[in-house]
């Protein structure tokens, strides 16, 4: 993915690559489910996160590594810091590659024990 981003950053459109990764997480962000139960959902460009709502928050939680865990099984990495999920995917995602990534994101946080 490195050498992929790289390569983003020489083409001329990068910057509708990165519109294109926050225009999705948005999107992805404003339509999550209100079933699951979240104390904040953020966005700074291209990262997303998504802040679970639990008795205990903060970095000592294991919530945001337990989901991440779930992920990683099926090859998607994100980050967790407590009980909170990023999101920072490559700029040389695809869109379809994005939403999927929402899609298993969605259904980690709907299966989770929260």
């Amino acid at each position: 993915a490195a050498v992929a981003n790289i390569k983003e950053f020489l083409n001329p459109k990068w910057l509708e690559k990165v519109e294109l990764i926050s225009n999705v997480h948005r999107e992805r962000l404003h339509n999550l489910k209100s079933a699951i139960a979240l104390a904040d959902k953020r966005q700074c460009a291209t990262i997303a996160a998504v802040e679970l709502e639990t008795a205990e928050p903060g970095y000592l939680n294991t919530l945001g590594q337990r989901i991440a865990d779930e992920l990683f099984k099926k090859n998607i990495f994100v980050r967790p810091l407590g009980n909170v999920v990023y999101l920072m995917p490559p700029y040389c995602i695809t869109e379809s590659e994005l939403h999927y990534l929402w899609d298993q994101i969605e259904r980690a946080l709907q299966t989770a024990q929260i």
